[in-house]
This record gives C-alpha cells, sequence and structure tokens, in this order.
C-alpha cells in the first residue's frame, strides 16, 4: 500500500544518509518515486532504453520534500518530458 512503500522510501532515505558515500540504482516506473529518491533521474527512451534526460535533484533529502512545491515542480517537469519522449 502507499503509506507502506512511502515508509521504504523514507528507511532507505535514512539508511543511506547515515553512512559515507554510496550509490545506488534504483528503477522505477513511478515518477513521484524517482523525484523523492534521486539525486538524478533518469529518463529513458521507450524502446531502445537510452539515456533521453538527465534531471539533477538537489532539492530532495527530507520528509518535507515530499509536500513541497520543488517536489511537485520536478514530478511535473520529468512527466513532460516523458510525454514528449513518447511522441518520438
Amino acid at each position: 500500500d502507499a503509506l507502506t512503500r512511502e515508509a521504504l522510501q523514507d528507511l532507505l532515505l535514512r539508511l543511506l544518509s547515515s553512512g559515507g558515500p554510496l550509490t545506488t540504482v534504483l528503477v522505477t516506473h513511478s515518477i513521484e518515486e524517482a523525484v523523492y529518491l534521486g539525486t538524478k533521474v533518469l529518463l529513458m527512451t521507450p524502446h531502445s532504453g537510452k539515456i533521453a534526460r538527465v534531471f539533477e535533484n538537489p532539492d530532495l533529502r527530507g520528509a518535507a520534500y515530499r509536500e513541497s512545491e520543488s517536489f511537485f515542480t520536478r514530478c511535473a517537469e520529468v512527466r513532460r518530458a516523458m510525454e514528449l519522449e513518447e511522441r518520438v
């Protein structure tokens, strides 16, 4: 369910912030999950799987981010890019 998923996302962020340098790759079809968890969000092409665009996401890393204007703006930006990529 949605609340459990959000709790697991918050746990992952706490684990990532508690140690030293760590690189994690998460593959998801959820725009909100990608924006909430990723310092960089990579948009891939629908069929060839190539990287179409990279979104820097410097504002994340806090529970308040999920409800911030910055979060909603970044999600909308990724969604628009996905829609444009599907038209190609």
